[in-house]
């Protein structure tokens, strides 16, 4: 019985007739006539005729009755209709002809919670324990029915039996748990995975994993703590570390630690995870105690390099950067990272190098050469001293994960030292030394830097049209390159302009910021806002940064209305007075005029969000 598409209402109708036919007359000829007015019942369903389609769904069970896809097709549309009792007929006609079907002996006990009977709902699936003794599948099936349609009282005593039965005492303990959980009974499941956990201490890391990813609220937490705290095994009282970490108790975790005999992997894993936090009072005290342990000598040198980033970051604290203002934040052609260490913070700093050159001398440790030549670059001006330390890693070949940003630096502590030839040549070293396109793109980029200080805007401008074909615009340098040279090509209509433009950058690449801002200060005055702003814009932002706020304001609440730059200045006006300045007020209230002048910026949302974060209370 072939039938074309459009012909099936044609089909549809001759087959309903021979329905109405007498009981003897309604048979399929062939399982290719049953398959397609199968397929034109489920056509019939999706146009809205049920009972046409549960007609022949019906027939075709009673001519077929162990064809279990013609049964789903039945029970689920009547299911749909809410036709239950005719429902729970089928499926006991159905298991007349497969009794071992133990889905459908679930679904009796379904059927009578539908028509509301609940006691011969738990009759019906207390019978299937008895069908189906000793099946874990129908244990399973029973208990979560019992339990999600409101009989706890029987499924727990169940549950119960069920473990005195097998001897296990945490039988189905994670099933069950779950089951807590996803009704938002953590306590009860709370019980299950810490049953569980204390039969099987290997599940820990899986166990740990769930009771984390409970709610955070203090009456949950609390309920944990408690928990946790009665169990006596090392595994529990890790995961009540975990609990307290997550809620940044790190002087109890420190506790809690401490108080273990743990392996001294752990407590290395441990400081680091404190670092992150920058908890660096705990974190010193156990890398420390690893330091001095002779029992842990396999992490002595690791620990030594964490405790020297430690008095590295303190000698940092306090550094405050621009999120969004300024010329391309974010952008690594115009990303210069020279920081000051005031005095107070300077014994941070020595105990760093300290650390650093002990590890650097008696170990020949390649990491600790080259954070000493980051320091040097980045902090002491110490260009040679660092280009010295830099050249050591290169000589070590087992040190190659370092290699790229080794030669990266080095470029720039050439560039510093105002040498572009040998930062070139240091550039084109990287050929040899590297493999991977990803590390050579990055090099690349470099020699887009040096066309630029070069001031040749002709060559920068071929230069960075070839290398964004390329590279594509799926690679993260693409939008810096495109940012950068439309910046090029706005600049090199005034080749003054772009040369005091490019010898300022060449000061800040040298450390030398009020150089450099001495330079863009004569070029605002000459060039009269032939530049569009963007002079102005990096006078303003370099002005914030050597905390001349006055002057930085002047220049950045004052850039022309019509100027793509205006709406930057106004955001580096309200970032310095937020970030710089920490004047709350001053910022919230930048922030409300950018929001109300720039709707559709692009910034729009984070400066929302950041308002929002110093006004907990505004409505806005």
């Amino acid at each position: 019985m072939n039938t074309a598409p459009g012909n099936w209402i044609i089909v549809a109708i001759g087959l309903l007739a021979a329905l109405a036919q007498p009981a003897d007359a309604q048979r399929f000829q062939s399982p290719q006539e049953a398959n397609n007015s199968f397929q034109m019942a489920i056509r019939l369903e999706r146009a809205g005729n049920f009972e046409q389609s549960l007609a022949i769904y019906r027939q075709l069970v009673q001519q077929f009755p162990r064809q279990n896809q013609y049964y789903r097709q039945l029970v689920r549309l009547l299911r749909q209709q809410q036709q239950y009792s005719q429902w729970l007929a089928a499926i006991r006609e159905h298991l007349e002809h497969q009794p071992a079907d133990l889905q459908s002996h679930i679904e009796v006990g379904t059927v009578y919670m539908l028509l509301n009977r609940p006691d011969e709902a738990v009759q019906a699936w207390e019978g299937v324990l008895v069908t189906f003794a000793g099946n874990r599948n129908a244990e399973q099936l029973v208990l979560t029915r019992l339990l999600n349609s409101g009989f706890t009282d029987k499924g727990r005593q169940l549950l119960k039996q069920l473990r005195t039965r097998r001897n296990d005492p945490t039988y189905f303990a994670m099933e069950i748990a779950r089951l807590y959980t996803l009704r938002l009974s953590h306590n009860l499941a709370a019980d299950e995975y810490l049953r569980l956990l204390a039969a099987h201490p290997s599940k820990a890391k899986q166990i740990s994993h769930l009771l984390l990813q409970f709610p955070g609220d203090d009456e949950t937490v609390a309920m944990l703590r408690t928990k946790l705290g009665a169990q006596s095994s090392i595994e529990a009282i890790k995961i009540l570390a975990s609990l307290e970490f997550k809620n940044k108790a790190f002087g109890r975790v420190f506790e809690l630690y401490t108080g273990l005999q743990l392996p001294q992997e752990d407590f290395y894993r441990f400081s680091l995870d404190l670092i992150i936090e920058e908890e660096y009072d705990l974190a010193e005290k156990l890398l420390t105690g690893l330091i001095g342990n002779p029992d842990a000598e396999k992490y002595h040198d690791p620990s030594i390099m964490a405790l020297a980033s430690i008095h590295l970051s303190r000698s940092q604290a306090g550094q405050k950067e621009l999120r969004l203002a300024g010329l391309f934040p974010g952008n690594s052609l115009f990303s210069h990272s020279f920081l000051s260490v005031p005095e107070h913070r300077a014994n941070s700093l020595r105990r760093a190098l300290a650390l650093y050159d002990s590890m650097a001398v008696q170990r020949a440790n390649p990491t600790a050469y080259f954070r000493l030549a980051e320091i040097k670059y980045r902090i002491l001006d110490d260009f040679d001293g660092a280009i010295a330390d830099l050249e050591q890693v290169l000589q070590n070949r087992a040190a190659r994960s370092l290699f790229p940003d080794v030669i990266l630096l080095l470029i720039d502590a050439w560039i510093a030292k105002g040498d572009y030839r040998v930062a070139e040549e240091v550039r084109q070293l990287a050929q040899s030394l590297l493999s991977s396109k990803a590390q050579l793109d990055r090099v690349e980029l470099k020699a887009t830097e040096l066309i630029f200080l070069t001031g040749d805007a002709d060559s920068l401008l071929a230069h960075m049209g070839g290398l964004m074909a390329a590279l594509g615009p799926a690679d993260l340098a693409f939008n810096d390159l495109l940012e950068f040279s439309g910046l090029v090509s706005t600049l090199a209509k005034d080749q003054q302009s772009y040369q005091r433009f490019v010898a300022s950058e060449k000061y800040l690449r040298q450390n030398k910021r009020s150089e450099a801002i001495a330079i863009l200060r004569a070029d605002v005055q000459e060039a009269n806002g032939r530049t569009g702003g963007i002079i102005e814009l990096r006078l303003a932002q370099l002005l914030a940064l050597q905390a001349d706020y006055s002057a930085a304001d002047q220049i950045a609440l004052n850039l022309p209305g019509g100027s793509q730059y205006a709406e930057l200045g106004l955001l580096l006006a309200a970032e310095s007075a937020d970030y710089l300045m920490v004047d709350p007020e001053l910022a919230s209230r930048r922030y409300i005029t950018f929001l109300e002048s720039f709707e559709t910026s692009v910034h729009h949302d984070e400066v929302r969000r950041r308002f929002r974060v110093l006004n907990p209370d505004d409505a806005q």
